[in-house]
């Protein structure tokens, strides 16, 4: 979001999956995904099993969190960035939003724990020319759950097919 915003001329199209960068009014508290999240990055020794609640929480279906899938995201946290606060501050985006002149496509899971579907409507009224796509049973890790659907939603968006309309043309949302 901050580069569409920054270098405009630099962004064609922008999809944003369930993003951070924009703090509702209502947050905190933090969504449970999010408190999961911090206290796993402030921790002195991250352990496997906190990962492993962390990811169960990513998904709808938890038999997708696979000792596999857990084990490649606990070893990619410890090569993490220590520096980063906790939690962390990139800055809120929302009074930057009507600046991002790119077709947006914002795709989210409707059951998503960790930047809840409420969140959406901020990014969705910020940015003029954005769209919403929700996938049911889904929760935030909408790219690895729902693979073909949101393979699908992004392509036909990023090629300006079924669900990217041509310039002037109102969408409908789904």
């Amino acid at each position: 979001m901050r580069i569409a915003v920054t270098h405009p001329e630099l962004v064609d199209r922008l999809v944003l999956m369930a993003p951070g960068g924009v703090l509702p009014e209502d947050a905190p508290p933090w969504p449970v995904g999010l408190e999961r999240l911090f206290a796993y990055m402030a921790s002195e020794k991250p352990s496997r099993e906190e990962m492993a609640r962390f990811v169960r929480l990513m998904v709808f279906d938890e038999s997708l969190a696979t000792d596999a899938l857990i084990d490649e995201r606990y070893e990619a946290s410890l090569r993490a960035h220590p520096e980063l606060p906790v939690p962390p501050d990139f800055g809120d985006m929302t009074p930057d939003l009507a600046r991002i002149t790119a077709p947006t496509l914002l795709v989210w899971g409707r059951e998503d724990q960790t930047v809840p579907l409420t969140w959406a409507s901020t990014i969705l009224h910020g940015i003029p020319d954005a769209e919403l796509r929700v996938l049911p049973r889904c929760r935030h890790w909408v790219q690895y759950e729902r693979a073909p659907e949101f393979n699908h939603l992004v392509r036909e968006f990023l090629h300006g097919g079924a669900t990217a309309a041509a310039p002037g043309e109102r969408r409908a949302a789904s």
